[in-house]
């Protein structure tokens, strides 16, 4: 008979008492379809946010014509001609009216008036398939948010080609509130295709002389960017956005030195601030000196036979 299994046997200890750590269960069946429907929710509603950021709200799109056309827009953000490419059923091209400009992101895409390599395609050659081309009168994007002067190689493209030329204008609301300007600029474009613009009765008249015909050029192309404005909603400047840009560093330089003039530099300030540590130093010399004079002067009343007052500990 063993020591343990006598009555009298002392009782064995039991292990110490550490926590015990939760036991990991596997992932169960509705575990795992509760986290791919709450995967699903989300990955919906990203995408309708995102659909609802880049769809545009399209107006007259019936405008075009079966055959050629020249799509005349005004320009207000970079992706302007993604949003209209995305809003014709048919495919357009962009036409670059400043070839010799070089730019990055729309303008490597796009093609020439004319002229173009051998095998490359350019908007005369476009027009004369059928195609629609896509045309930024205003060049660049507009800098302060009004419609600038257009390039008549727009008028020049559609006389040269005979084809009716399709205004377009592009709106952006402004919204208020936190990131109102973002907020306009990627949510509720609306898009609108105005009546095409005929210029038949300029198609037979001869140019008499460059000047005349640039005068033509520049009716017709006036013709191009008031349709544009009514569309748009813009407020006309007669100036191209370059001109436009420049004012506005002008301006925004000029605003700088009136600041600066009418706050003191940095310079200014630092002066500001060594003079009056100049004057509290000074002050508090004075006061050391005022106080130490009265202290002799107690202490030699105090020593002549205590006609003054014992100075104070």
């Amino acid at each position: 008979m063993s020591d343990t299994d006598r009555p009298d046997a002392p009782a064995v200890r039991d292990a110490p008492n550490h926590p015990q750590l939760p036991e990991s269960r596997p992932p169960t069946l509705r575990g795992s379809l509760r986290a791919a429907a709450r995967a699903a929710g989300f990955t919906r509603g990203l995408f309708r946010g995102t659909r609802e950021a880049l769809t545009a709200h399209v107006e007259g799109v019936e405008n075009i014509p079966e055959g050629a056309a020249i799509l005349a827009c005004n320009h207000r953000l970079p992706s302007d001609f993604t949003r209209l490419e995305a809003s014709v059923e048919r495919p357009v091209r962009l036409v670059d009216l400043n070839p010799d400009v070089r730019g990055r992101g729309k303008r490597a895409r796009a093609i020439p008036l004319e002229g173009a390599a051998p095998g490359h395609p350019d908007a005369v050659s476009v027009l004369g398939e059928g195609g629609l081309v896509v045309v930024f009168p205003e060049g660049d994007p507009s800098p302060d948010g009004r419609l600038h002067r257009g390039n008549p190689e727009v008028a020049w493209l559609a006389l040269a080609t005979q084809v009716p030329v399709v205004p377009v204008g592009i709106e952006l609301p402004e919204r208020e509130g936190m990131g109102g300007r973002t907020l306009s600029r990627m949510l509720g474009q609306t898009i609108a295709f105005g009546k095409p613009l005929d210029f038949s009765r300029y198609w037979t008249s001869p140019a008499l002389s460059d000047a005349l015909d640039g005068v033509l050029l520049r009716g017709c192309t006036a013709e191009i960017m008031a349709a544009i404005g009514e569309l748009s909603g813009q407020l006309y400047q007669d100036d191209t956005p370059a001109q436009a840009k420049e004012l506005i560093r002008q301006w925004r330089h000029r605003e700088a030195e009136e600041r600066a003039d009418n706050y003191p530099t940095l310079w200014e300030q630092r002066r500001q601030a060594a003079i009056e540590r100049e004057q509290l130093r000074v002050e508090d010399q004075r006061d050391l000196e005022r106080a130490a004079a009265e202290a002799a002067r107690n202490a030699r009343r105090y020593a002549d036979g205590g006609a003054g007052e014992r100075p104070r500990r």
